[in-house]
């Protein structure tokens, strides 16, 4: 199953960071956001990726070539204008002949709930428990099934959030060719959810355990603590005589 990663946005909310790097190339815990994506996305099993890159898109192509330091496959689409997340997807489309993983590029998640959801049947939402809902994309259920999705509500109708992962068949992109711009003048994938769902498309939802969001530069700093919180001992270089290495040190190669 290919997974494709979306990567093409600036981030406004994360200036003056964004100035002269997207943001999924923000750092968290020395490696960029989406590096930590990409892992978690291996881990569970997917090695073909497509990544859809716009702003400083060179940024992302030097550092992740063709996916070979990670043992994995990278083919990457431009998306030229910032026109939202379904056009962006729209762009992907001759690469994606089956069923696929997408992914807001900005959000470290497990592996295990990746698997979870690669596991599942049909087109699927990830979904997060959250305390206050208000400023996100929240989900009405019935049963097993998505049957609306409110988009930033004064008063959201629960506080399932949408992770802003998916899992889809190609029964997606007819819908995204009749998803109209929203107010923000964007193609929202959520629009395009909404029109499978109206049309009659049973779309599941799968909860997800451990979800890192960033919306503001002040969401870096808990994101940076609590991965450093989960590095492990090790040396995989050289340590010379008289050193002396105390605590939790993580040494790389070379």
């Amino acid at each position: 199953m290919k997974a494709v990663i979306m990567a093409a946005g600036e981030g406004s909310r994360m200036r003056p960071l964004t100035y002269n790097r997207p943001k999924v190339m923000l750092p968290i815990a020395n490696k960029p956001i989406l590096e930590h994506l990409l892992i978690e996305i291996r881990e569970a099993g997917c090695k073909e990726f497509v990544l859809i890159v716009g702003y400083h898109d060179d940024q992302v192509r030097d550092y992740f070539g063709n996916g070979k330091k990670w043992r994995v496959s990278i083919a990457y689409c431009t998306q030229k204008k910032q026109l939202g997340t379904a056009d962006a997807l729209n762009q992907a489309k001759e690469l994606l002949n089956d069923n696929f993983l997408m992914f807001n590029g900005d959000i470290i998640v497990n592996r295990k709930d990746i698997a979870l959801l690669t596991g599942r049947d049909g087109s699927t939402m990830a979904l997060v428990e959250v305390k206050d809902s208000r400023d996100m994309g929240v989900v009405e259920l019935t049963g097993d099934r998505v049957i609306r999705i409110h988009e930033k509500s004064v008063n959201p109708p629960s506080n399932l959030a949408n992770a802003g992962i998916y899992r889809f068949t190609p029964e997606i992109f007819p819908a995204i060719d009749r998803t109209s711009r929203s107010p923000r003048g964007e193609y929202e994938i959520t629009d395009s959810i909404q029109i499978l769902i109206d049309s009659g498309v049973k779309v599941s939802h799968q909860a997800i355990s451990q979800w890192l969001d960033f919306s503001y530069p002040w969401d870096l700093l808990p994101a940076n603590e609590k991965l450093l919180s989960e590095t492990k001992t090790k040396n995989m270089g050289t340590t010379e005589e008289y050193v002396v290495l105390k605590e939790t040190v993580s040494i790389g190669v070379g």
